[in-house]
Formats: structure tokens, C-alpha cells, sequence
């Protein structure tokens, strides 16, 4: 068996042999948030946990413990209570649904579709968002057919 001399700044153990590093993810852009759109409606567990924290706030709780508590709370919920909240809740989304149908109408929705469609016409990954490109084309092209006043 050959050995290979080492250089003197080498240490003297044996040479550890190169581990190929594990591949890990590349960030991926994302678009940004429209500003101008409609809040989303909160889910009939988020009202009951907003409920649950009002109630038990300004105690010193950790995140895990207040977490058991939300989810102890909720599966103990008799059902008239829980049917308010999913009442809320429903109100709360077809309220949303209606300011989104008015929001689509505006110029400020007609700008922020232009804006993702030109987000994921340059992003790298625009395969993997295809789809979506089409659908934006298809809004783009419905709205100038139809014209903005329509």
C-alpha cells in the first residue's frame, strides 16, 4: 500500500474523506400581499381562541401550555356555543365574499393581477406556477374584453 506524503501545514491524522453536503431548499420568492384587498374571515377556532385569550390575558403563560389550553377549551365546548362561533364565522365570510366581488371590480385589483402575473412570468419557478398564469391571463383578457366600466 502507497501512502501520500502530507504537507507540513496538514495535520497528522488520516485525511476524513469529503461528505457531499445535504441539499437544502432554495428560498423562493413570493408576492407580495395586496394591501388594498379584504381582509379574510376567521375560522369559527380563531374567534373561540380569541375569546380564550381575552379571558386569560395579562397571565404569564407559556405559547405550548396556552395551546393545550385552546385545544382542551374547544373539544370541552358544548354545542350551543360552538354553534355561535361557526354562526360568526360564516357571517364573517360571506361579509368578506362580498367585499371581495367589489374588490375585483376596482383598478387597484386589476393592477395587483398585472403585478403577479408579471411576478411569476420572471420568477424561476415559473413552471410551477403555470396554472396560475393562466388563470391571471384569462382574468387580464376578461376584463379588457368586458372593459373596466362593465
Amino acid at each position: 500500500m502507497r501512502t501520500i506524503p502530507q504537507s507540513p501545514r496538514s495535520p497528522q491524522s488520516p485525511q476524513s474523506p469529503i461528505l457531499p453536503q445535504s441539499p437544502r431548499r432554495t428560498y423562493r420568492r413570493h408576492p407580495k400581499k395586496d394591501p388594498n384587498a379584504p381582509e379574510k374571515w376567521r375560522s369559527a377556532y380563531q374567534l373561540f381562541r380569541d375569546d380564550v385569550n381575552r379571558e386569560l390575558h395579562g397571565q404569564d403563560i407559556p405559547f405550548s401550555d396556552m395551546s393545550k389550553i385552546h385545544s382542551r377549551r374547544w373539544s370541552e365546548l358544548s354545542k350551543d356555543l360552538s354553534v355561535r362561533y361557526f354562526e360568526q364565522s360564516n357571517r364573517d365570510k360571506e361579509d368578506y365574499l362580498r367585499k371581495m366581488a367589489a374588490y375585483e371590480l376596482t383598478l387597484e385589483y386589476k393592477q395587483y393581477v398585472e403585478y403577479l402575473h408579471n411576478f411569476y412570468k420572471q420568477d424561476s419557478t415559473v413552471n410551477r406556477h403555470e396554472g396560475y398564469a393562466n388563470i391571471v391571463n384569462v382574468v387580464i383578457v376578461a376584463t379588457t374584453v368586458a372593459g373596466p366600466d362593465s
